[in-house]
């Protein structure tokens, strides 16, 4: 959105106009991602500069000289520089997230939080990163903000819970599901659940990267795998190689309330095991289920052993 198209501003007619001074605004986005604020001051003094100059035409966007330095200080992690920018003068809420975004991908708690108290957006993928960086202190921070902008609606959590269900880390996971990510996902309006199964989602997610600890979480949450997503699941573990992931699996309610279902879980698990030569399975299967291991198959239990 370009708020001030078709209407006169700096000397300018539809928001683009060519820089009145090239080397000057030059000088102010290398000064920015050096970090020398004194500089970034006494150019922002500097009347020549037109820090409200739109850089790309129309119809392409809208980016300011001033937006483009405040993106360069946030992912240079100049954060004096940065205050410099907005002290003098930034509408942060035009922004729509990307500067928050930009201190989230670097992990930089000190530039996230200061542009938190500024009234900063927080981006679509702000919380995601924090979960991909295990960063505990960001992701309260970012919580805490998505808590007070969004006014009793919940922030969309989803792209974090399968981050850190990728990365395993407890601590943001934790801090994740007291937030409300585990809860069964409704329609705003009708309230039914939505069709998508994202709790599935996270639990495939940690299966397939191998963190059981994140399993047990998950489970202990009050999620219940169906019984055909548990069987995918629990080849996915017997493949993946980590046996308490298997474990947590075949422990669930819809695997062990029927023997035959259990016993076609454990054939397949061990089928996939063998296959694959997943040692560890394989003895873990015929130590755990040997009544239920009725066809070990020898020659694949060889090559796994």
């Amino acid at each position: 959105m370009n708020p001030y198209a078709n209407r006169p501003y700096a000397g300018c007619e539809g928001g683009y106009c060519p820089s009145g001074d090239p080397a000057l605004e030059a000088s102010l986005y290398r000064a920015v991602a050096a970090g020398d604020v004194p500089e970034v001051q006494r150019l922002l003094e500097n009347p020549g500069l037109n820090t409200s100059r739109n850089v790309v035409p129309d119809e392409h966007g809208f980016v300011r000289v001033k937006d483009a330095a405040v993106w360069i200080a946030a992912k240079k992690g100049q954060l004096g520089v940065m205050k410099a920018l907005l002290d003098k003068g930034y509408d942060a809420d035009y922004e729509e997230g990307h500067v928050v975004d930009l201190a989230a991908a670097n992990g930089d708690t000190a530039m996230l939080e200061l542009l938190l108290k500024r009234g900063f957006a927080i981006g679509s993928s702000a919380l995601a990163y924090a979960a991909k960086n295990q960063n505990a202190d960001m992701m309260k921070a970012l919580l805490e903000a998505a808590r007070n902008k969004a006014k009793g609606q919940p922030p969309d959590l989803k792209s974090a819970m399968q981050a850190a269900c990728a990365v395993g880390n407890q601590t943001v996971l934790r801090l994740l599901v007291e937030e409300g990510a585990f809860k069964e996902i409704r329609h705003p309006v009708s309230n039914r659940p939505t069709v998508h199964d994202w709790r599935g989602d996270y639990v495939s997610e940690a299966v397939s990267t191998g963190h059981p600890l994140v399993l047990e979480l998950l489970f202990s949450s009050g999620y219940t795998v169906t019984w055909q997503n548990a069987q995918e699941l629990i080849k996915l573990a017997s493949s993946v190689g980590v046996v308490d992931s298997l474990r947590h699996l075949l422990e669930q309610p819809t695997v062990q309330e029927d023997e035959e279902e259990l016993e076609e879980a454990v054939e397949n698990a061990l089928k996939v095991a063998a296959e694959e030569g997943k040692a560890e399975i394989v003895d873990f299967i015929l130590d755990t289920y040997p009544a239920l291991a009725k066809d070990p198959c020898p020659a694949a239990l060889i090559k796994a052993t």
